[in-house]
């Protein structure tokens, strides 16, 4: 049996299913021409990274997280992190897009689901020292076990970067500018093992009635599994839960 270890360090991995539901505020509407998700209904995590540590900032550069999916939803929200920072954190861009289908290393997004991440619906947003934002609803409909763009730019030097060091999966930076809209994914010429700012992401009214969160050290982060291809053990029990019958609970 494995010990869990560094739990106050929390290197968590994501994800799915049946406990208490996770109900929220629906704020309406981002900047994306569709119809706001209405208020009142209920949010499931989908994915979380636990922050575990700081690095230097990245000025001017456009971060495309690749994050998957646990069970999915009618629309999504983003929880940004400045929870390590020592100066407020400003980003001027979010998006949220599925990443382009059958491409894991690939910084590309489908095409059409391309959608602006706003924030009490101003496209920017400044994160205090030691805090999160979450923004609000994105009308975009995710499918379970499928991955996610979450990109962000940052156009100054916000300090240390919170960050989650051992993704297990390729994202990607573009150097030169705000490219968080680029669907191609040409400008991400770089690559990286990590998430920056990013901890977690809900989806509304996933077939769940809550998640499971899994606490951990390396293992649970991944290590040892295959790099890019889900295959973390909290990824395989997420597949095992949503195997089950309706009738069995949700996997609890």
């Amino acid at each position: 049996m494995v010990t869990i270890r560094h739990v106050l360090r929390g290197l968590l991995a994501a994800l799915v299913l049946a406990l208490l539901p996770l109900q929220g505020p629906a704020w309406a509407a981002t900047s994306h021409p569709a119809s706001a998700p209405a208020p009142g209904r209920g949010w499931t995590g989908t994915w979380e990274a636990a922050a575990s540590g700081t690095v230097p900032a990245l000025p001017g550069q456009s971060i495309r997280n690749v994050v998957h999916t646990s069970v999915g939803g009618h629309a999504v929200r983003v929880r940004v992190t400045n929870r390590l920072g020592t100066a407020p954190l400003q980003l001027t861009s979010v998006t949220v897009a599925l990443q382009e289908s059958g491409a894991p290393k690939s910084a590309a997004a489908r095409a059409g689901t391309m959608r602006t991440a706003t924030f009490r619906h101003a496209a920017s947003v400044t994160v205090p020292a030691g805090e999160d934002a979450v923004s609000d609803p994105v009308p975009l409909r995710v499918a379970p076990d499928v991955n996610l763009l979450v990109t962000l730019y940052t156009p100054v030097d916000s300090g240390p970067a919170t960050y989650h060091h051992s993704a297990l999966q390729t994202s990607f930076l573009a150097p030169d500018g705000d490219h968080t809209a680029q669907e191609s994914g040409a400008a991400y010429t770089a690559t990286t093992g990590s998430w920056y700012y990013v901890t977690g992401v809900d989806v509304l009214d996933a077939p769940a009635a809550g998640s499971v969160v899994a606490l951990g050290d390396s293992i649970t982060d991944g290590s040892g599994s295959t790099s890019s291809a889900n295959r973390r053990w909290p990824d395989r029990l997420a597949a095992r839960l949503r195997a089950l019958p309706r009738s069995a609970g949700s996997g609890c």
